[in-house]
């Protein structure tokens, strides 16, 4: 069991890489001309789980489901995303367009190569307890592999 003080310290140094990761990120997203951050959040979930409703998409970003009718409007006028009947005909699918999908995809590319230039400097054995750390601080945070934990404490 982690003593008080060694426990601070840690949440200490989470929150101040948590700094450099929510700048990093902030540096990769797309011109706030082409999307906001709350579009962008919904075509990384569009892109992520593939076509959704509004109500589905509404409850992952954790906001109302007529904040996500308007944020899909913006979308598709800018054409990065597309509205249209689902296999059961009574509700609508949002699906994320290819310009949709390469803007996320651009994105992504520049922040893994942010990500890269910092993780270089770092020895191996650094690199492993990093990696080892940051599985376990996911995992404590109920965010398994292959999810997106966008709306932990985050709302628009």
């Amino acid at each position: 069991m982690q003593s008080r003080e060694n426990l601070e310290g840690v949440v200490e140094d989470v929150l101040v890489a948590s700094r450099v990761i929510v700048g990093l990120a902030a540096r990769t997203i797309p011109d706030s001309d082409e999307v906001t951050l709350a579009q962008f959040r919904a075509l990384v979930l569009l892109v992520s789980h593939g076509e959704l409703n509004a109500s589905r998409l509404a409850e992952l970003m954790a906001v109302d489901p007529s904040t996500t009718t308007r944020l899909c409007d913006r979308l598709e006028a800018k054409g990065l995303i597309e509205r249209g009947p689902k296999a059961n005909r009574r509700e609508v699918g949002i699906s994320v367009t290819e310009a949709g999908a390469d803007l996320v995809a651009r994105a992504t590319a520049e922040r893994r190569a942010e990500l890269r230039k910092i993780v270089r400097r770092l020895s191996a054995a650094s690199r492993a307890q990093l990696s080892s750390g940051l599985r376990a601080f996911r995992d404590a945070a109920g965010d398994g592999p292959g999810e997106l934990a966008w709306s932990l404490g985050w709302s628009s």
